[in-house]
């Protein structure tokens, strides 16, 4: 050898016969620095080069360069050392076609894994696996749990050396489950804990067998855990093994509960929104998480309870929208696709200062009409006013303030509260409106009914009520004094709504009130004025009709607006239930935290990683990624008793947090909260038609037209008979 050359040693994972070292031997020698290099079917490299290199920056470009399809360079003296344990295990459901992608996932996780070789060549779906370890790093317990938390189905051999000391099997009987969701959510919970080996538990026994490791979890750990989650959890009887047969780790396990912090999406990677129905609680919300999460393909799910929503981010290259429904329906749900006008869409309404004319409004709208995920954007010069649709996935409010605001024009997030204050103002006036209108119906009806019934019961006769000339009696003068007041300035509103309904070529129950009181009032009026004419006796009216009937209806229509007006009372009151403001907070590598700032709670993006300190309010919907404490959450469940939230555990926007300080990542924002789908739920209370009035309008639609045909051939008979058979009729009742 050489002695004015440099020698670096190496081993090459993966390498196993003479055309896989043929292949290394050919990547060396493309580095300059390498004067000669021989590898070996074992793996082992032997390389020279030159004396005048940096050996460090050469070993480095070395180990990058060798780390290829499936080769892993490594020191020679780390394959050697003591400290890079092997075990070999037994991969269920791994098929030959996905060895690199799995190798890849695996080194790409598992920080300290030195190599990973699949042992056999075959088709078989179960696949054995030879991995080598950093033992400095972590213990092979550690390992497998890593492997579990990615969602693979690992099987150890019996015959593997220093696994069963301190392996205990324990059996739990767990009270208080209702469903499978609950069964899920237990064993989700102790899988994801350190030491946990494995859990075996079904709803109709309500039994939990727990196997785990007594050096890294006491069983003390475990029954504090499944209390925590609201169950009973009583012992009923442990056992130590000290040579387990076969240990497996359950493959359906929680690969992405905490969720990763949004960024922006690669390419091919792709969002489908689908609908979901049959949720019931957030066990049914971890299920629908964790099952989906494990699937080859999809990178991210975000599922909101409350909007029966679940938010996908998959590869279409490995499977459809389609597809990933029918994945939710196996786990007992119904699932729809979404249309695109609903995939995360959300609005935000900002105030904009020193715009001076058109051509600032264009400037500004061509600029985010150009940013990724921005819909449209809407900007009124006069009101220095803009509306933006976006997508939340894509871009946040935060992040289009920032852009307007470096433009030179500063923008202002406007809050919810002008909107409900101007529906607040809108109820009211309607309220109004229509209690006026009854208290003058009531003014003018009720004596209309009072003299109504006077003259009946006085003068049964009505020919022989007193007239004041000839077809006008003192009756027709008071009750025509009575329903004009009525029908000209009460029936208004409903001669408004009618046409407003005929013009868009439909019929309400305000068309049929109108015809009523209109012909009611015309007759009466025309009947009186022919009479008089012809001077005949004072005829009978229906003057009667206009006054009872708008004193009714205005009473209805009054209180069904007093009780929409009682919702915007609670509707201010979950207005004032919404977090100001929160602390966002960037974290270091360690994840201590290298910078704060305080922001408004409508700035709040999806990811951002939120600070909340004991007695704050929770600002938006999200998940906990350090700390633990207690929360109110009476404000969604009713439940005055504080829950426990540990790392990974959902807290919901506006509830309080009480005991300890958190770090979460926001989730939900905007409109996907529970608390503003909750407000949303009021507003459409408010200001949508009751169920029944809907009903009417229906029937009104059909009933009003029937009503009119029926009228028309009723005074199309009687105007015949009235010419033909008068005299005869005129006999017959007298």
């Amino acid at each position: 050898m050489n002695t004015f050359t440099k020698v670096i040693r190496l081993f090459i994972d993966g390498v196993c016969d003479e055309t896989s070292a043929d292949i290394v031997d050919a990547r060396v020698r493309s580095i300059v620095d390498v004067v000669e290099c021989q590898v070996f079917p074992s793996g082992l490299c032997t390389i020279q080069v030159a004396p005048n290199t940096q050996t460090t920056d050469t070993e480095l470009r070395l180990l990058r360069h060798l780390t290829f399809d499936k080769y892993r360079a490594m020191y020679a003296c780390d394959a050697e050392s003591s400290h890079v344990s092997r075990i070999e295990i037994l991969l269920i459901g791994v098929h030959k076609l996905n060895y690199h992608y799995v190798s890849d996932r695996l080194y790409q996780a598992i920080q300290g894994l030195v190599s990973c070789r699949f042992l056999n060549d075959d088709d078989n779906d179960d696949s054995r696996v030879e991995l080598k370890y950093d033992s400095r790093k972590l213990s092979r317990f550690e390992l497998l749990s890593m492997m579990h938390s990615l969602g693979y189905s690992a099987q150890i051999d019996q015959n593997e050396s220093n696994f069963g000391s301190g392996i205990v099997v324990v059996q739990i009987r767990i009270e208080g489950m209702h469903c499978n969701s609950c069964v899920s959510n237990i064993c989700a919970t102790i899988e994801d804990l350190p030491g946990t080996l494995g859990i075996k538990l079904t709803f109709q026994e309500s039994i939990a067998t727990v196997t785990y490791d007594s050096r890294n979890l006491s069983l003390t750990q475990i029954v504090t855990e499944i209390e925590k989650l609201g169950f009973k959890a009583a012992i009923i009887s442990d056992q130590h093994e000290t040579e387990p047969s076969l240990f497996e780790v359950n493959n359906q396990n929680d690969f992405a509960r905490t969720t990763q912090a949004r960024k922006k999406q690669s390419d091919g990677i792709e969002t489908c929104f689908i609908q979901v129905e049959g949720m019931t609680c957030t066990s049914c919300v971890d299920t629908i998480e964790r099952n989906l999460s494990k699937v080859k393909g999809i990178h991210s799910v975000l599922v909101a309870l409350l909007a029966q929503r679940a938010e996908v981010k998959y590869d279409p290259e490995h499977l459809l929208p389609s597809q990933i429904a029918g994945l939710i329906k196996d786990l007992g749900f119904r699932a729809q696709i979404l249309d695109t006008a609903t995939r995360g869409i959300d609005i935000i309404n900002a105030n904009i200062d020193g715009m001076t004319c058109a051509s600032c409004v264009n400037k500004i709208e061509r600029h985010i009409k150009s940013l990724s995920g921005v819909k449209s954007i809407d900007i009124a010069l006069l009101t220095h006013r803009c509306r933006i649709k976006y997508d939340t996935s894509i871009i946040g409010p935060r992040d289009i303030i920032m852009q307007i605001t470096n433009l030179g024009f500063p923008a202002t997030l406007l809050s919810d509260d002008y909107k409900n204050d101007d529906l607040a103002k809108l109820q009211e006036k309607t309220t109004k409106k229509w209690r006026n209108t009854f208290l003058m119906s009531t003014l003018f009806g009720i004596p209309a009914m009072v003299v109504m019934l006077l003259f009946m019961f006085k003068w049964k006769d009505h020919d022989s009520v007193p007239q004041i000339r000839d077809g006008l009696s003192y009756e027709n003068v008071i009750m025509f004094g009575l329903a004009t007041p009525v029908q000209i300035i009460c029936g208004r509103h409903f001669y408004v709504n009618a046409y407003r309904s005929l013009k868009h070529k439909s019929a309400n129950m305000d068309v049929l009130i109108v015809m009523a009181t209109t012909i009611a009032y015309a007759y009466s009026v025309l009947i009186i004025a022919v009479n008089i004419i012809l001077k005949l006796d004072s005829p009978m009216t229906f003057f009667d009709v206009p006054p009872m009937l708008f004193l009714f209806v205005a009473l209805g229509r009054w209180l069904e607006n007093v009780v929409k007006g009682k919702t915007s009372q609670a509707l201010k009151k979950l207005m004032s239930l919404q977090p100001l403001q929160g602390v966002l907070v960037k974290l270091d590598e360690r994840g201590k935290i290298i910078e704060e700032r305080v922001i408004l709670a409508q700035l709040i993006q999806r990811g951002d990683l939120l600070k909340v300190v004991p007695g704050e309010t929770v600002p938006t919907d999200g998940r906990i990624v350090d700390g633990t404490t207690t929360c109110d959450e009476s404000l969604i469940t009713g439940e005055s008793m504080p829950v426990d939230k540990v790392v990974g555990a959902q807290v919901v926007g506006g509830t309080k947090n009480l005991v300890g300080s958190i770090i979460m990542q926001a989730t939900h924002v905007g409109q996907e909260t529970a608390l503003k789908q909750i407000i949303k739920l009021v507003e459409d209370a408010q200001t949508s038609k009751a169920p029944i009035q809907e009903l009417a309008d229906k029937i009104a639609g059909v009933f009003v037209p029937f009503i009119l045909i029926i009228s028309f051939a009723t005074w199309v008979i009687y105007v015949i008979i009235g010419y033909t058979a008068y005299d005869s009729l005129k006999k017959h009742s007298s």
